[in-house]
This record gives C-alpha cells, structure tokens and sequence, in this order.
C-alpha cells in the first residue's frame, strides 16, 4: 500500500520585502527560515516566542496554499513620474522629501534608469541635474551644451551614493535595450557613461542593443568604442544575443547578423559556457529569421552554396553541446515541432555531405 504525502507547497516569508526571490518548502521551511532571519524578541517568554514563530510560518503557508492571496506591491509615486516625465511631480516629491536622485523602486532601480527606459529625455536631464548638484566633480558637466571628454570618474562623489540595481543595470543600459538613441548619445557625450559598462552577469550596452536589433545605435556604441568581442558570464558574444532576439521583424533581424558577420567579423560558430552556438539558441528561443539566416528558407530545400555561412562553420553549428543536444533536440523541447522538422533534416544534410566530401579524399596510401 503506497503512504500518502502531505502536499508540501513552496512558500515566499510574509516579513520579508516582496521584492525578496526566496522560497521555501513547506511549513519546515518556512518555520525553519523565521527563526533564522526573523527570530522573536528576546524578551518574549519561550511559549510567546513559539507562538510567533508558529503564527507567521503559518501565515505564510496559508497564503502560498491560497494563490488568490497575494502581496500587493504600490509603485512610488516618482516611478510613474519618470516614466511619465512628469518634471513637475519629480520636484514636488523632491521639495516634501518622497524623493531624490538616491531613491529606488522595489528592483533597485533609480528615476534616471526609469526615464531612460521610458524615452523621457528632458525627465533624464532633470533628475541628472539633481544628482550633479551635490557632485564637486560632476558639477562641471552642467550645462550639457558641450561634450566633455575630460571627466575623471575616479573623482566622482554622487555615483557612490547611488544604491546599485539589482542587476547591475543603469540608465545607458536601459536606454540601449530599448533603442531610445538619442537618449543614449546623450548619456555617452554629454555625462560620459562608461560604454562598455557590464551588468552582474556581464551584459554590455552592446549586447543590449544586438539583443534589441536597435542596428543604429550598436553601429554608434562601436564608433564611440564599444568592444564587439566582450562576452556575457556565460560565454555569450553578440551572436548568442542576436539569435535569441525578441525582435519580430526579419528584415531588421537579417541587417543585424549581416552587420555582425561582415562587418564586425563574427564567426556565429562560438559556443557558451553549456557548449551552445547561436544556432542552439535561436533554435531554443523559435528564432525563425535567424535560423533563416543560418540555413535558408525552411519551405525549401537546403542548399548550401546558397548560404552566407560555409559549410565547415555549419557543421560546428548543429554539433551537439554539452548536455549532448543538437539545435533540432532543443526546438523540439522547447515545443517548436516545424523548426525542430527543418532543422532535423538539415542536420542530416550536413552530416551526408560531409561524409560525401570524405569519401572524395583520396587515401594516400594507395599508389597512383
């Protein structure tokens, strides 16, 4: 007779901000974890310190039993005030104290990354402004009518004072991913953000922007000194970006890989920390036009001369990467069965040509 078990649900600590990513299994866990991190006044008698363990751990269970219990989180007033730029809300809250260039939203994240995410050019110069005003080195960027070139960062005292988002991201950052160029021009000339500034797990502006297919802007970041050949933590180069872009328009798409293997000399063949290629990646993600790209179009035959990429490059490409998975494994796990058909059988097309082109080698060891 097979025992019965007791549901153990995953459950997010009520006392902690609901930001927090923790989780913890079952009512064990979560007890376990308040005693921990939130453990009960030292005043409290030993059954009311057990009793407010017990509450809250049961607190917590509770509402991960009932999903239509949830936390509600408000947005400060400023957030919505810099994705608006709304200038006049930023100096009120700024003049009754509910905000200054310091202040974060749940994620980290500060009015000037808000209002360069949100295309908000004159909301940037504001909030900036404010921020240079308490910096002795920043100070003499102000007014923004010149480039400045001789800016010391080392010196600066108000970027100290900023908390960090909670994935390394700023303002130049934002402003890439979303293809606001004049926003980033004005970031790079004007108060000499870092270009090639990466996040915590290694993502420059550049990666940003290929990820965006913003073609524009990367070609700008690169004059300005972006360095193409930067990888993620991971291993990924440009191309891992560009194959799992979430951009839907193939011509855009197409512009960006020609850009980045003609121009800027990327091979498409590298492969990451888990022994996959772009190929792997776009197929994962059910990037058509990049797959396109790579192999031609999937409603007719593979023909390689055809192709931009040479066959000795394709065949790195389909090869299978550390978990023993071949780009068509991977469309076909994440649930693309037509990509997962074409790629599968262009696969075996690589594979016989190649063996094809052996056999025409001839063996040295046979006299002539």
């Amino acid at each position: 007779m097979k025992r019965s078990r007791e549901v153990s649900k995953v459950c997010q600590c009520t006392l902690c901000p609901p930001s927090s990513h923790k989780r913890y299994r079952g009512l064990r866990g979560i007890r376990m974890h308040i005693e921990t991190v939130h453990p009960p006044s030292a005043d409290l008698a030993p059954t009311d310190a057990e009793m407010y363990i017990e509450t809250s751990a049961t607190a917590a269970y509770e509402t991960a039993m009932n999903p239509t219990v949830k936390r509600q989180y408000v947005s400060p007033r400023w957030v919505d005030a810099a994705k608006n730029g709304d200038i006049d809300l930023l100096e009120t809250l700024n003049q009754v104290n509910e905000w200054s260039f310091g202040s974060t939203d749940r994620h980290g994240a500060t009015a000037e990354q808000w209002c360069a995410g949100s295309n908000q050019l004159h909301a940037l110069k504001y909030c900036i402004i404010k921020r240079y005003e308490t910096c002795k080195s920043h100070c003499a960027l102000i007014p923004f009518e010149t480039e400045h070139q001789g800016f010391d960062p080392n010196t600066c005292t108000c970027e100290k004072l900023l908390k960090t988002r909670r994935d390394g991201r700023n303002a130049l950052h934002w402003a890439c991913r979303n293809g606001h160029f004049e926003i980033a021009i004005f970031l790079l000339f004007k108060c000499c953000f870092n270009v090639n500034a990466a996040t915590f797990d290694g993502t420059t502006c550049l990666m940003y922007a290929v990820f965006g297919c913003h073609l524009e802007l990367a070609k700008e970041l690169v004059k300005y000194g972006a360095v193409p050949e930067e990888k993620s933590n991971w291993g990924c180069d440009l191309a891992h970006w560009i194959a799992i872009s979430d951009c839907k328009d193939t011509s855009r798409v197409s512009s960006m890989c020609d850009w980045l293997f003609d121009e800027l000399n990327l091979e498409f063949s590298q492969i990451q920390k888990e022994g996959r290629t772009p190929l792997h990646k776009a197929a994962y993600k059910n990037n058509i036009a990049v797959i396109c790209w790579f192999l031609g179009p999937m409603d007719s035959s593979f023909i390689h001369e055809n192709l931009k990429l040479p066959i000795f490059i394709l065949k790195q490409c389909i090869a299978p990467d550390a978990a023993n998975k071949c780009p068509s494994d991977l469309a076909l796990k994440a649930g693309h069965l037509e990509s997962a058909k074409f790629l599968r059988s262009v696969e075996a097309s690589i594979i016989q040509l190649d063996i094809s082109n052996a056999r025409k080698i001839p063996d040295l060891n046979t006299p002539t």
